[in-house]
């Protein structure tokens, strides 16, 4: 929560959540099923769908929260991605408003 306000009044490009596995999965047992792409409405369906579950929808949650407030994307990754999604280049699974 601290995290994606203090994004947001810094006017931050990108929200980087780091996390224990490489990004929001299709399949939790695969850790090579990462979902490169999420819009705010895929997000949102894959949760109800069942495919997003357990502690990721707070993360989703939380980066959807970040983007209300203006921050353009929020990227979900673990900490051998951060350094690159720090930089903007590709890494984990970015959430955007569109």
């Amino acid at each position: 929560i601290v995290a994606a306000r203090v994004a947001a009044a810094l006017g931050s490009p990108r929200l980087v959540q780091i996390t224990a596995v490489p990004g929001v999965l299709r399949d939790p047992a695969d850790p090579a099923s990462v979902i490169a792409r999420l819009t705010a409405e895929q997000a949102r369906a894959a949760i109800a769908a069942g495919t997003i579950t357990g502690g990721m929808i707070p993360k989703i949650d939380e980066g959807l929260a970040a983007i209300a407030l203006g921050v353009p994307s929020v990227v979900i990754v673990d900490a051998a991605g951060a350094r690159a999604a720090l930089r903007g280049e590709p890494a984990g699974t970015v959430l955007s408003a569109a």
